[in-house]
């Protein structure tokens, strides 16, 4: 099962940044506030009403089997723009292919 979530708020930045920076490998050019696919769950970003939104994306254990990375970014990406189109969010970002891996 693939759960997909959308939080709302400016408090929802930091729960996110730290659940990055703590579970996924990010290089140089890329940080914990950017939308991103680890190879667990992926994060997008708008702005809902000029608060902070974001969207994730995780497959419990048993998913990571059937989902990958690739088919869990398609199913977040429609996710979040179904989601920022019914709120009227602007300035969504969502993750590319790059899937970042997880932090040993």
């Amino acid at each position: 099962m693939l759960d997909p979530t959308g939080w709302y708020g400016g408090w929802t930045d930091t729960p996110f940044e730290t659940l990055l920076g703590a579970n996924v490998v990010i290089p140089k050019g890329h940080d914990s506030r950017d939308a991103l696919m680890s190879e667990d769950f992926g994060r997008a970003k708008a702005r809902c009403g000029g608060e902070s939104a974001n969207f994730l994306a995780y497959g419990d254990g048993t998913d990571r089997k059937t989902l990958s990375a690739t088919q869990m970014r398609t199913l977040l990406n429609a996710f979040a723009t179904d989601q920022a189109r019914q709120r009227g969010c602007t300035g969504l970002d969502l993750p590319d292919s790059t899937v970042h891996p997880r932090r040993g």
